[in-house]
């Protein structure tokens, strides 16, 4: 399972009444029955989210639940964090601090669980959950100003930087990847990136998203909401998780993405095992785990001496050697430094 789907939100009985809170049907018009405008939930995690309205300028702070729908924006700011909850089948989108999105369509035949859901990430960091489209005819993608991801049943982050770089990681299924006449195929555990070249000063800039809260108000969008045509750069070919290196914005999408391994604490004494903070022995205790205690695998340090895991809703790190895992799993397992911790999952807080 996935460390998005892991989230304590998908249990049953919160989903049932997030989808009573929108019943009976989640329409909000219905044109023709090709072209049902459906509303999604937006779930406010932490202060810092405000919602835009289709065709008006005005941004609204939202705390707790709201309903979403085509043409709304969403941002959050340096503290916000939200979910959009698209269908109560773990189809969604996660939004990180500083993070700005703009719904470009949710529509569908619901008759025939037929469906289109359009995303445009203008800035920041977004993971994003599709179960499996039953209808053929259903498209989920995810615009940047320099790629376009679509996918059919998949988990996978995306990151949009102010230079308008995107960077996407594929945690499960496949994710079609293009860029002008380029497409590629990521794979589960790979990742790829696209970048707008830099220009002489006689040609044109690109136009470049601007940071959650500033007054601009056309994102870098034309006057259709779209992003504008953007320099065709070159794909990367996709690369393995294992190469991310000490790429920060790699290793905070692959932490989002990444399966975890279900293990148990193990030793060849008695004593209770100590975690910590941080992978050394002179970091600080955070507590101790008895042997045979089931934990949560999320990482590992390049040289395979600390596992790092979830811990009482923060993260902590054993040796290796007292972390018993499947082998398969933990060849799987992402490659972090130790160096700078990586952000607690949303789902841990």
């Amino acid at each position: 399972m996935s460390r998005l789907m892991s989230r304590k939100i998908f249990n049953s009985t919160l989903l049932v009444i997030l989808m009573m809170t929108l019943a009976p049907s989640l329409v909000m018009a219905a044109p023709h029955p090709q072209s049902t405008e459906f509303a999604a939930t937006l779930e406010v995690y932490t202060e810092g989210v405000e919602v835009k309205r289709a065709e008006t300028e005005q941004w609204i702070a939202v705390t707790g639940r709201a309903v979403v729908a085509a043409g709304d924006s969403v941002r959050t700011n340096e503290t916000g964090e939200a979910m959009i909850i698209w269908f109560d089948d773990g189809t969604l989108v996660e939004l990180r601090p500083s993070t700005e999105i703009v719904i470009n369509a949710f529509n569908g035949d619901p008759e025939s669980d037929q469906f289109v859901i359009e995303t445009q990430v203008l800035l920041g960091q977004v993971f994003n959950n599709v179960a499996h489209l039953i209808n053929q005819d259903s498209r989920y993608t995810v615009v940047t100003p320099t790629m376009q991801a679509a996918v059919r049943g998949t988990t996978f982050g995306i990151d949009v930087q102010e230079d308008a770089q995107s960077t996407i990681a594929v945690g499960k299924g496949i994710v079609a990847v293009s860029q002008g006449e380029n497409e590629q195929q990521v794979e589960a555990g790979f990742w790829l990136r696209a970048s707008v070249p830099e220009q002489p000063e006689s040609s044109a800039v690109a136009p470049v998203a601007p940071a959650p809260g500033s007054e601009s108000t056309d994102n870098g969008t034309g006057g259709d909401g779209q992003v504008e045509q953007l320099v065709v750069v070159e794909l990367s070919d996709p690369v393995p998780f294992s190469e991310a290196g000490d790429d920060a914005i790699l290793n905070e999408l692959i932490a989002g993405v990444t399966p975890t391994c279900a293990g148990t604490i193990d030793s060849p004494s008695s004593s209770p095992i100590r975690i910590y903070n941080f992978p050394a022995d002179s970091a600080e205790l955070i507590g101790t785990a008895a042997i045979d205690q089931a934990i949560e695998v999320l990482a590992q340090l390049g040289d395979g001496s600390w596992a790092e895991i979830a811990w009482n809703g923060a993260i902590g790190w054993v040796p290796s050697q007292n972390a018993r895992i499947e082998d398969a799993c933990r060849t799987s397992l992402p490659i972090v430094t130790g160096e700078t911790p990586l952000p607690i999952p949303l789902r841990l807080q």
